[in-house]
């Protein structure tokens, strides 16, 4: 124990007694009230470097910056207004979750994925748990094996599957087997849109030296319902055509990544179809998806008690 911190126990002691479970207590929140001191030192460093520099950290999103008014006026000539019309259609949305707890040596893991109506009818789940060592990138990876596996069973069920996510992501993320199978779907099948809220892709506008996301400037040049030109990416494993829509006026403005290139009118065609089952912009099958996959915390600490894992010794307390 350091000679400071002996002082400081002797000082404690000598104005509240002698009794062990007081000094100990009192020792206890000393050192809580030092961790915290120190936390807010360093956040209080960075307020004061904030203040000198948010001007030249705000300058990428600046509308006043000179290439991004010019990367502005490009999406105002690539953006077409259009009111979907509501065209019925039956949408099936599909999300995956995972989640983790650590213990000292291992992992226990869950993952899930579900394809569902706005109904709530599932139209295909999978699921895997287990004890072992698995890494964020692992579930990841096979949460997207999941996802792609549910298109093919669901895909001759509903006229529109809608992925959570980006096709594009998985191209240069997900594993080689992963991709093989992502490829064979979108070949075989013409309905797999996938579908983002947001997004810092820079595909469309990159050349133009952009800073930000494609989606941060299409959303500032308006608030009214449409869609951006088709734009066809070729770099990846199979051609993507990249779309940002807005369902309605005033609503979120979403990313759509479909297989091969589209035209305007097919766009319209499926906002049409995305339009009929959407709350406040965005598709609900989606949201519902979301919800029904959703493998909390909670969940993994009632997996734990089924494992009869309560008496390891878990990473938390570790550092407590």
């Amino acid at each position: 124990m350091s000679r400071l911190l002996r002082l400081e126990k002797y000082a404690w002691a000598r104005a509240f007694g002698s009794s062990t479970i007081i000094q100990s207590t009192s020792l206890f929140i000393l050192k809580q009230f030092k961790t915290v001191f120190v936390l807010y030192a360093m956040l209080h460093d960075i307020y004061l470097d904030a203040i000198k520099k948010h001007e030249s950290k705000r300058a990428g999103i600046s509308e006043s910056d000179s290439t991004n008014r010019k990367i502005l006026e490009k999406a105002r000539e690539s953006w077409a207004e259009y009111q979907p019309a509501a065209f019925k259609s039956v949408l099936a949305g599909i999300d995956s979750s995972y989640n983790r707890q650590r213990f000292q040596g291992f992992h226990l893991y869950a993952i899930d994925a579900v394809c569902v109506t706005k109904e709530g009818n599932i139209l295909a789940k999978e699921m895997d748990h287990d004890i072992g060592v698995r890494d964020q990138s692992q579930l990841e990876a096979r949460s997207m094996e999941m996802e792609t596996s549910l298109a093919r069973k669901s895909a001759s069920k509903a006229d529109l599957i809608l992925i959570d996510g980006s096709m594009i992501s998985r191209f240069v993320r997900a594993s080689a087997s992963a991709v093989t199978s992502l490829i064979d779907l979108i070949g075989e099948h013409k309905n797999i849109v996938f579908v983002s809220k947001t997004s810092d892709s820079r595909e469309i506008f990159e050349r133009m030296d952009s800073k930000v996301g494609d989606i941060y400037f299409f959303n500032h040049i308006g608030k009214k319902a449409g869609h951006s030109k088709p734009y066809l990416i070729t770099r990846y494993k199979e051609p993507v055509t990249v779309v940002y829509a807005r369902l309605g006026d005033f609503t979120p403005l979403i990313k759509l990544e479909l297989h091969d290139g589209i035209t305007g009118k097919e766009v319209q065609v499926t906002l049409d179809q995305l339009a009929y089952g959407s709350v406040s912009g965005y598709p609900y099958v989606l949201k519902l998806a979301h919800n029904t996959a959703l493998v909390s915390d909670n969940d993994i600490e009632r997996l734990a008690s089924i494992y009869g894992l309560k008496n390891e010794i878990g990473a938390r307390e570790v550092l407590q």
